[in-house]
């Protein structure tokens, strides 16, 4: 009698039990992919926003008068409009700049910037690998140079660590002024590609305004 009041316990059998790890496989298989694009997303974003500064800085510079300065290291904000400073020289300190020679930032002294070499031009290898941060070459920046006097024209400051290495070029002088905002990461230390994105900024002709253009991403999440 008392048999028939007994609950029998049932435990899963094997195929529940592979049904339920298959289904959990499936879940992680679709979502541990979306949630490290979306960790690699959130650090594209710096990389955008810190374009966007060095864009608009070179552009708010372009559209200014631009001046004759001292050198650098006698403390010039520009100074690759390097002047005379003997009264009434054309080209003496404070003298309005012909159209003709406006450059960006940096002009012919400093051609090329990168926050992890200070002068000079970025390179794939430059770039921080497996999603570490970078750790910039604040001594290429100094007070009294060139490249420092460029970064304070673009209104940016490589202090901080960052996920990708930065890099401006610029070239031509007026109407054929122009830059390239770059960003590198190696998102797989395991590949030698980084996702690059690159920003161009040239002069129209007709309006002389700077016309800054879209981002350009390669290899993207590499």
């Amino acid at each position: 009698m008392l048999k028939m009041f007994r609950t029998k316990k049932k435990g899963f059998t094997l195929v529940e039990l592979m049904i339920v790890v298959a289904i959990i496989g499936i879940l992680a298989a679709i979502a541990i992919p979306a949630f490290l694009r979306y960790i690699k997303s959130s650090k594209v974003s710096e990389a955008e926003g810190m374009m966007k500064k060095m864009s608009e800085g070179a552009k708010t510079y372009f559209t200014s008068e631009q001046r004759y300065s001292k050198t650098a290291g006698a403390g010039g904000d520009q100074p690759w409009h390097v002047g005379d400073a003997a009264a009434g020289k054309a080209n003496s300190y404070g003298m309005p700049v012909a159209w003709s020679m406006y450059v960006f930032p940096g002009g012919g002294t400093t051609p090329a910037i990168c926050s992890a070499l200070g002068s000079g031009s970025c390179a794939d290898t430059d770039a921080p690998s497996g999603g570490s941060k970078l750790i910039p070459n604040n001594s290429g920046f100094a007070i009294g140079s060139s490249e420092g006097a460029t970064l304070k024209k673009l209104k940016v400051a490589f202090e901080d660590p960052t996920y990708f290495v930065y890099g401006y070029d610029q070239s031509g002088t007026g109407e054929d002024s122009a830059v390239v905002v770059s960003a590198r990461a190696n998102f797989s230390k395991a590949s030698a590609e980084v996702h690059k994105i690159e920003q161009f900024i040239s002069v129209n002709a007709s309006t002389q305004e700077p016309i800054i253009s879209a981002g350009v991403t390669t290899n993207e999440f590499e």
